[in-house]
């Protein structure tokens, strides 16, 4: 009986082990979603307060963020933020979150209209 106890112990610590090593390869692209969300979670709050926002002002905007989850001491920040900006701005035109257009040789984003 004692046999079958032991058995049963490491089948459940294997796959307790297998799980965390799981998630742990996740993570990266965890927390790269979970700071888009953050960014654009940001853009769209100036938008709702200012209505349009332009290049740089984004930069601005998100340019102190960062990820992380609780059960890792894993984090993700935004060091380059003038290449992160351009890739929110665009996910988020393509999404069909914000709308663009041309201002004294700057492009300018607004929120779409639902």
């Amino acid at each position: 009986m004692e046999g079958y106890i032991y058995i049963i112990v490491l089948a459940l610590l294997i796959l307790i082990i297998l799980y965390g090593y799981k998630r742990e390869k996740k993570i990266t692209s965890l927390l790269s979603s979970i700071l888009y969300g953050k960014a654009s979670g940001e853009i769209e709050a100036y938008l709702k307060k200012y209505e349009r926002i332009t290049y740089s002002e984004a930069k601005e905007v998100i340019s102190d963020l960062r990820a992380s989850v609780f059960w890792s001491r894993k984090a993700i920040i935004i060091n380059d933020s003038s290449k992160y900006t351009n890739i929110v701005l665009e996910s988020m035109v393509n999404e069909g979150k914000l709308l663009y257009y041309e201002y004294d040789t700057n492009r300018v984003y607004k929120l779409k209209i639902k």
